[in-house]
């Protein structure tokens, strides 16, 4: 190697050419493939999520009209949902009718029927 100059001469500097056009050409076209698969990915989450959103959004059969019960002198002072389709209501009173008002209702939020109460006691 005269001058510490090194060359490439396995496929030859024409060859060597050749392979690296190959390379960059096949490399650009998985690039092409790849960007089109994350596209159709694309299409296809989206196309899914608005048949779930379809499937689950309100629908006339899933109205419903409900009343509760509240002992007098009662009002609820929080509502959050159970995560499991149920609505809690914590409710609230005023000093004399505040033992009958310590209490938390579970509503059914399909169809709104009371699951259950909790009665809350002090000592």
């Amino acid at each position: 190697m005269a001058g510490g100059a090194y060359r490439l001469n396995y496929f030859g500097e024409q060859g060597f050419m050749h392979a690296l056009k190959a390379l960059v050409i096949g490399m650009g076209l998985l690039i092409i493939v790849g960007m089109g698969l994350v596209v159709w990915g694309f299409a296809r989450q989206a196309t899914q999520m608005t048949e779930k959103s379809e499937e689950t959004g309100p629908s006339e059969s899933s109205y419903f009209e409900t009343r509760v019960n509240l002992p007098d002198g009662c009002e609820v002072e929080n509502l959050k949902s159970d995560g499991q389709g149920g609505l809690l209501l914590l409710l609230k009173g005023q000093a004399q009718a505040r033992a009958e008002c310590d209490q938390i209702i579970l509503l059914d939020a399909g169809n709104g029927e009371v699951r259950g109460r909790i009665e809350l006691q002090g000592n």
